[in-house]
């Protein structure tokens, strides 16, 4: 199953849990119509049928205006994404520069993750006042999605075990499973709400001026039906979402074992939440709301099978123990000291520093060499993560300059990596104008961090550049929106320098401004275009992909047609014979539609684009680069496949 079907039944389970919960509302509708049907045939004393269309159309109006609004507030006060949730749960963000040598390990193992998936790099929270061994994911959508960890499995836990923990998480960010889990949290406060408005008014009653004692029993009886009936809503909603949660734990475990091939830092992460006293518990009062979202059991039931949310830890590890080995193919990982140690040896193959490894021809063979790839298996690549994708991330990391990773650490430094990454390397008279630019418009700290980075970029291996411009996004998250607003200003200012927007340059503005629109300028869900729009964006976007990737005029035509016939519908078109006019901004605009369009509709069109660039079935960096840009546009977590394939 890939990245797209896996995406088609989150959407199909969402649909299922909302049949679900609609089947619980009309049985409180029902049941709270019955109680309250009884109190008016004993209050009114009348010989009429129990059945009044008015009294049912009452409740039922009531019952849903109520669900509704508690939903419909718990989601938006979610639509802030992960953080909300993160905060909600008492638990502090990590900064990036942090000096502590756990926190620093966590940041590690995050980046890493982050980078082999291909998503954004979370922002993460530490739980410090929770001793057991748990974590969870939250957030709408890859880019606003948040990590957070308990204090229990920073100090419990060796690298290689917080390593399988943190990649079951990004199983839940990639699949789809963190909209699915706030959705249930939302519905379940609104049927709570139910139980609560009948415990106030159980609650005004009894505590309230004695008036007609008849009456006031019976409205109390009224309100103890209607607590219990939305108490029962309640835990038959819990039930619900134990049930879906529980479904999606295997898929989560498996997954991690597939990225990081070493099943037994999940299963001793595992076996170490059975032998803890706390175990994966969660203690903080808000745990039982969110109580899906975490990696173990963070909340003790009276039933364990009707209310637990994972499987058993005895099945877990069972389950993990017995993968099937094609789940396994490649080589087990060393030890968590030994990569480390390895990682940071300059003598390590591959990774020769920055001098042999980035300068020495490098740079140029990559612009030059074009790689022969398998085109079937770009959209099996999606969001589907395996150990030589890690590998790479950690390569990457430890390639980095130290001046580099110093610079990722605070605002300044990483505005500053944001102005080398655009600062022109081609033309010498460009540069220099950009660079009087900023010297008249940025601030001291600003331009000093930027002297000490800027020979860095002269020797960054190219691919290095958007994997970078990730790694800037969790703290610039936090700039204000008019230090946003700069940046951007800033940013297009070093591009009209140039004269025009270069590809290289339109891939990292896309992919950082991409990045932080969830922070900045927040998209909310449209409705999905029409076929006849989805079809004229492809056009756009599949003549700049032909464009950029053939010189040959007739070939362009050709591969263009190549990706047009992966589209539905096509094969009812004539195809066009020619290009249509395009430039980067026009793909930009289709793109913007076409991320609201379905999976399958978005398999399609990622189908159709590598088609198009792999029409000779040869890629270069370039076309490599735009290619994953659009994925990335798509909101579609691509591993850095191209980087694997040598």
């Amino acid at each position: 199953m890939n990245f797209f079907e896996h995406q088609e039944q989150a959407q199909r389970k969402t649909v299922y849990l909302i049949f679900l919960f609609a089947i619980a509302i009309i049985g409180m509708i029902l049941a709270i119509y019955a109680v309250v049907a009884i109190v008016v045939y004993i209050e009114v004393q009348t010989q009429q049928s129990l059945y009044s269309p008015e009294i049912l159309a009452i409740v039922a109006f009531n019952v849903l205006l109520i669900v509704g609004l508690g939903s419909g507030t718990k989601i938006l006060q979610l639509r802030g994404g992960g953080k909300v949730v993160a905060s909600s749960l008492g638990a502090r963000l990590v900064h990036p520069g942090t000096y502590d040598k756990l926190e620093r390990q966590l940041l590690n193992v995050v980046e890493e993750m982050a980078i082999a998936s291909g998503v954004s790099v979370p922002q993460v929270y530490i739980m410090d006042r929770e001793a057991g061994i748990n974590a969870f994911a939250a957030g709408f959508t890859v880019n606003d999605a948040i990590i957070g960890v308990t204090k229990g499995c920073l100090t419990e836990l060796e690298r290689d075990e917080l390593q399988g923990v943190i990649a079951h998480e990004f199983s839940h960010i990639i699949y789809g499973d963190m909209r699915l889990n706030l959705y249930l949290m939302g519905v379940i406060q609104g049927i709570l709400l139910i139980h609560i408005i009948g415990r106030q008014i159980l609650h005004m009653v009894s505590n309230g001026p004695r008036v007609n004692r008849k009456k006031q029993g019976l409205v109390i009886i009224a309100s103890l039906a209607v607590l219990a009936i939305g108490y029962i809503g309640f835990i038959c909603g819990r039930m619900i979402k134990s049930a879906i949660s529980r479904q999606r734990e295997f898929l989560a475990d498996a997954s991690a074992v597939q990225l990081t091939r070493n099943p037994l830092g999940l299963s001793n992460a595992l076996r170490k939440i059975g032998d803890l006293r706390d175990g994966s518990q969660i203690r903080t009062p808000t745990a039982e709301e969110a109580s899906h979202l975490f990696f173990g059991e963070a909340i003790s039931s009276f039933n364990s099978r009707l209310f637990a949310t994972h499987p058993s830890l005895t099945e877990r590890i069972e389950r993990l123990e017995n993968l099937p080995t094609g789940t396994l193919q490649g080589e087990a990982p060393p030890p968590a000291q030994e990569r480390t140690a390895a990682l940071e040896s300059p003598e390590t193959p591959g990774i020769s520093g920055l001098q042999g490894g980035l300068q020495g021809g490098l740079q140029s063979r990559l612009q030059e060499t074009t790689i022969h790839v398998d085109l079937e298996s770009i959209v099996e690549e999606i969001g589907n993560t395996d150990s030589a994708h890690l590998n790479y991330a950690q390569s990457l990391l430890a390639q980095l300059p130290e001046r580099l990773k110093t610079a990722l650490k605070d605002d300044r430094g990483c505005r500053a990596i944001i102005y080398g990454l655009f600062l022109n390397s081609q033309n010498r008279e460009i540069r220099q104008k950009q660079i009087a630019h900023l010297k008249a418009t940025e601030p001291s700290e600003i331009l000093n961090r930027l002297w000490q980075i800027v020979v860095c970029f002269e020797h960054l291996n190219p691919r290095y550049r958007l994997p970078l411009i990730d790694l800037t996004i969790p703290v610039l998250r936090h700039l204000s929106t008019d230090c946003y607003q700069h940046l951007s200003q800033q940013l297009q200012t070093l591009i009209n320098t140039g004269g025009k927007l270069s590809l290289s340059e339109y891939t990292l503005q896309a992919v950082l401004f991409h990045r932080l629109a969830p922070y900045f300028h927040p998209h909310h869900p449209s409705k999905p275009p029409s076929t006849h729009e989805t079809w004229n964006d492809c056009l756009v976007v599949l003549s700049g992909l032909a464009k950029v990737g053939y010189q040959d005029k007739q070939q362009a035509i050709e591969a263009f047609q190549s990706g047009l016939q992966r589209l539905r519908g096509a094969s009812n078109k004539t195809l066009p014979n020619q290009l249509s006019p395009v430039n980067l901004s026009s793909i930009r605009r289709s793109l913007k539609r076409l991320i609201n369009t379905t999976p399958k509709v978005k398999q399609r069109i990622v189908d159709a684009c590598a088609h198009t660039v792999l029409y000779d079935r040869e890629v270069n960096l370039k076309q490599a680069e735009l290619l994953r840009t659009i994925i990335i546009l798509l909101d579609c977590p691509i591993p850095p496949f191209l980087e694997t394939l040598e």
